[in-house]
């Protein structure tokens, strides 16, 4: 093909691996929402791109996030299609991380690494379902009075 392995063809390799699994998170929450809300809007004079930005995507939220989440996941830890999609002047994590391996024992600034990684998936996680539950409960309490 005449094409040469670099930033580019490792973008489009995990994308490629990544794309469904965004799909898959979100077309559950786009099938949940229910279709008259953006018709609503758009009869109480919303243009569709206010609509869609207002409306449709709070509803979908919820699922860009899981599907980005997961997809950040995938790609941190693939190391087949970054090995045959990349060029040998840069090293990925995941490239990196299986070439000191290899040598011997794990050494501690990657274990530290591995802790931070960790930790800021678990920090970002929680305070999603914190704001998640906020909005539940506060919809809820909106239920009830009406």
């Amino acid at each position: 093909l005449g094409l040469e392995f670099g930033f580019f063809t490792l973008l489009v390799g995990h994308v490629v691996l990544t794309v469904p699994f965004v799909v898959l998170s979100v077309i559950p929450k786009l099938q949940q929402m229910d279709g008259n809300i953006y018709e609503a809007a758009l009869d109480l004079g919303a243009t569709p791109n206010y609509a869609l930005w207002k409306v449709v995507l709070p509803e979908i939220i919820p699922g860009i996030v899981s599907g980005f989440l997961l997809s950040i996941t995938l790609s941190l830890d693939d190391y087949i299609i970054t090995a045959f999609t990349k060029s040998d002047s840069f090293t990925t994590l995941s490239t990196y991380v299986y070439g000191v391996t290899a040598k011997g024992p794990l050494p501690a600034e990657l274990r530290a690494l591995t802790t931070l990684i960790f930790v800021v998936i678990l920090i970002g996680l929680l305070i999603y379902n914190f704001v998640m539950s906020k909005r539940m409960n506060a919809k809820a309490k909106r239920r009830v009075r009406i």
